[in-house]
């Protein structure tokens, strides 16, 4: 029973890390397919020749959906994708086994994950693995086999994703088949030639098959368009879906019957609307609505064929013209609304635009209203008045669904966002207007009416759990990062909102009957000003924080120093993000100049087994992450944080170069658990790994920074912390680490002219008797080519030295050689013995020859 329990408690933390916020909101966002529409996609008479029905019947592979803007592509899928007989049809291509859907729906105007490679996958493996939990183990094999929990919900990349899903799809005697329903190609944000690449792979599959739309695109025609069989152009088949769509719309209006008595031939309206639409529902939506208008109007058949007339065919033009019959009293506010729509980062809550319509009678609003919760019962009448609002502003343009205003279709969206339709609404503006600074502010007024009824968990630095409150301060947050990337400067406006931001979280805690943001352990913070503070240096505020920053106790309550927070943002959960991004150099930067010590430590609660890494650095985290092996192995960040010139500035700014770096029992005994390595050894060790890379000159540059700030190649390689100094639990210095590395991975050395450089620089810095110990040498002497060693020899061993003598005899020639091998190799041996570790309280010696 614990064990079955164990499994459900994994299922359950694999399935809740793959979903994500928003996940379904696109689905819910589409209009259901009107009664009597799209029918025929599921019937073997229908328009489209039943070619749909007999792929989903019978055949496997992709079929694709495509068609004009507008054409009701997304309502097509939507509708079959939910559809109860496509499921009972797949069933006979799956036969005998079961079959399961998945369905996802691109959105450009959503989310990242809306619109990312990685929310199509983590959607897909979301819905199979939740029908399906049998496949988890087999499929996350590596994350099922974790022990800590928070590691089976950690976040995914985009590696990982594809690697589960080629599992499930090379999986022949699967016991289940499945059927993918993916809209919107088009509104996928990457490099599209991948993605039709991925799904043509995922559709080799023989328990795989996809059914996909978007807008017919040169780049989806190539690789999905070659069979007619499995392809269809929706508007060239909904001439009758139109029809009946247009008849319900004006036949079920009370003025159409007037006008039938009074008119023979009515229906002539009908056949115009049907005509002209060329398939574009869109169009027919917007053009039936304006005629029910001319109805309620009691207009007369002839003014509402003129009416029709007057409405352009093409979209585009069609939408310039709605939005020119706006009053001219409404002309700033439709402009200001739209402007906000187009900058929002996903759909915004209708009370953004609610407090957004107080900013034309003053700019100050958010500043001048009291910190008071709002009357349920006013919100609710607000909400009604803003949802007419916005349909008279902007003629039905944007509309709300689910408490989010959104563009009617994505066409919408891309009209204004053409030169044309830009210009068109910046001249109906005020000047100086700003839909990023817009949104701070109503922000800013939304966050003084919020109630704060949920106590805020903390989960770590910068961490927190979701509620309405600090969903809504991260928001703002985000857009004053995103006023901050603009040419523009609102930075005097940006401090003072945020200001009030930060003092409205203080007030509201204050007033609550139990203290709504935690105070950490240990900490006498102030948690609302902690959570604040924690979010502006994650979102890397610059502006912002380089007036802030000047306050001495700014950060004085971080348990994370403000520099390893930068760090982890960057590098956690996306470890493949390449490259470092400008900004976030430059916020490292700015706190590095403004006093921030690179070497400052900060408890962290990372446990494995019975131990505990409990202090770090942001210096120390940052090479954890980079070299993330003991074994010198490079991170995909380590190139481009060498190309970002980071670890010079760290260490101009005082970092340790021989910082120590817990490393997670990574290949040690278990005696060894919990062991630190250093920076610089890390470093060093990475050379290997360097060899034949573009970057050497840059890492040996890096090297000499190193040396330069007080890098100490004689210090133990690696060890555990005992009263906070180093314990040798290896009898390896850094240097002799490396030698032996030379000795082990002689064969491997593709680039010994990086190695002798490197071997060169760690002897430029140790004791003499360092370097009159033979094994060093005698690694060196194996090692390289005679030439390279010579140069070695000349600079660090003095004239009459035994060791020339040994190592480099007077005579050139066959005895000399030998004898170097001979002796070497009779060392190698004897140090076989001692290459399995000893736990001890000093350093080893290695044996002298």
């Amino acid at each position: 029973m614990a064990i079955a329990e164990n499994d459900i408690t994994k299922q359950q933390s694999i399935l809740q890390s793959l979903t994500f916020a928003h996940r379904s909101a696109r689905h819910a966002a589409i209009t259901d397919a009107h009664i009597k529409t799209f029918e025929w996609m599921l019937k073997k008479d229908g328009v489209c020749g039943g070619t749909f029905l007999d792929w989903l019947n019978n055949d496997n592979g992709i079929f694709w959906v495509t068609g004009k803007p507008g054409s009701g592509k997304s309502t097509l899928m939507k509708f079959i994708a939910d559809h109860s007989r496509t499921a009972r049809i797949l069933s006979t291509w799956s036969f005998p086994k079961p079959t399961y859907v998945a369905s996802h729906y691109f959105w450009s105007a959503g989310t990242d994950m809306q619109r990312s490679q990685e929310g199509l996958l983590q959607t897909l493996l979301y819905e199979m693995f939740r029908q399906c939990p049998n496949l988890l183990q087999v499929a996350c094999c590596q994350r099922w086999q974790e022990v800590d929990p928070e590691n089976l919900s950690k976040p995914w990349n985009l590696s990982e994703l594809r690697i589960v899903l080629k599992k499930v799809a090379d999986q022949i005697d699967m016991s289940q088949q499945f059927c993918f329903f993916i809209d919107g190609l088009d509104e996928f944000t990457g490099d599209r030639q991948d993605l039709c690449q991925d799904l043509v792979d995922l559709a080799q599959s023989p328990n795989i098959k996809l059914c996909i739309s978007s807008r017919p695109w040169n780049v989806f025609e190539r690789n999905f368009g070659s069979d007619p069989d499995r392809k269809l152009y929706i508007h060239q088949l909904t001439h009758n879906d139109i029809r009946s769509y247009t008849e319900l719309r004006l036949l079920d209006h009370p003025g159409w019957k007037t006008l039938e008595s009074e008119v023979v031939g009515a229906n002539f309206l009908i056949d115009q609307v049907t005509e002209r639409a060329r398939g574009v529902f869109l169009w027919v939506f917007f053009v039936t609505k304006l005629l029910r208008e001319g109805l309620e109007e009691d207009d007369s058949f002839s003014d509402l064929c003129r009416r029709l007339e007057s409405f352009p065919s093409d979209l585009e033009p069609f939408f310039k013209h709605m939005l020119e019959t706006v009053q001219p009293i409404h002309h700033e506010k439709m402009s200001g609304v739209l402007a906000i729509a187009i900058k929002a980062r996903s759909p915004l809550n209708v009370s953004i635009y609610r407090f957004h319509s107080l900013e034309y009678e003053s700019v100050d609003y958010a500043l001048e209203r009291p910190v008071e919760i709002q009357d349920e019962q006013e919100e609710k009448a607000w909400y009604r008045k803003t949802k007419r609002r916005l349909n008279g502003w902007c003629r039905g343009l944007l509309e709300v669904k689910q408490g989010r205003v959104d563009f009617l279709h994505r066409t919408v969206m891309d009209f204004l966002r053409t030169k044309e339709m830009s210009d068109f609404l910046r001249a109906k503006n005020r000047d100086g207007f700003n839909a990023n600074l817009s949104i701070l502010r109503a922000y800013t007024a939304w966050i003084k009416t919020t109630a704060s009824d949920k106590k805020i968990l903390r989960t770590g630095p910068g961490s927190y759990s979701d509620t309405p409150l600090t969903s809504r301060i991260r928001e703002a947050i985000a857009y004053a990062g995103e006023l901050e990337d603009e040419t523009e400067d609102h930075t005097q406006a940006e401090i003072v909102l945020l200001d009030t931001i930060e003092a409205t979280m203080c007030t509201i805690d204050r007033k609550a009957e139990d203290r709504v943001f935690p105070i950490s352990e240990g900490f006498n913070s102030d948690g609302a000003k902690l959570f604040f503070r924690e979010y502006v240096v994650k979102q890397m505020l610059l502006k912002y924080l380089s007036h802030r920053i000047r306050e001495i106790d700014y950060f004085n309550e971080f348990e994370m120093t403000p520099l390893a927070m930068v760090i982890h943002s960057e590098l956690w959960p996306d470890r493949e993000k390449l490259p470092w991004p400008e900004k976030c150099i430059k916020m490292l930067k700015l706190l590095l100049e403004n006093g921030e010590s690179p070497n400052d430590q900060f408890e962290i609660n990372v446990k494995h087994d019975s131990h505990e890494a409990t202090m770090m650095s942001a210096w120390a985290m940052l090479i954890f992450w980079i070299i993330p092996s003991l074994i010198g192995e490079i991170g995909s960040k380590f190139i481009p944080t060498l190309q970002s010139e980071l670890l010079p500035l760290f260490l101009k700014h005082k970092a340790n170069p021989n910082a120590l770096v817990w490393r997670l029992s990574q290949g040690l005994t278990e005696a060894q658990k919990s062991a630190y390595s250093s920076v610089w050894r890390d470093i060093v060790l990475v050379s290997f790994q360097m060899q034949g890379r573009p970057d050497t000159d840059r890492y040996l540059r890096v090297l000499d920074d190193f040396l330069i700030a007080g890098a100490e190649s004689e210090m133990p390689s690696f060890g555990t912390l005992s009263l906070g100094q180093l314990r040798a639990t290896i009898e390896e210095t850094i240097l002799e680490e490396f030698l032996q590395r030379l000795e082990t991975n002689n064969e491997g050395i593709s680039d010994a002219r990086l190695l002798v450089d490197v071997a060169d620089k760690l002897l430029s810095k140790v004791s003499e008797g360092t370097l009159m110990k033979e094994h060093v040498w005698e690694a060196i002497c194996e090692a390289f080519p005679c030439r390279m060693s010579s140069q070695l020899r000349d600079k660090y061993l003095p004239q009459g030295s035994k060791l020339r003598d040994i190592y480099w005899p007077k005579t050139d020639g066959d005895i000399g050689a030998n004898q170097s091998t001979r002796i070497y190799g009779r060392n190698k041996r004897r140090q076989a013995a001692t290459l399995t570790p000893e736990i001890s309280g000093e350093s080893s010696k290695r044996p002298k020859t």
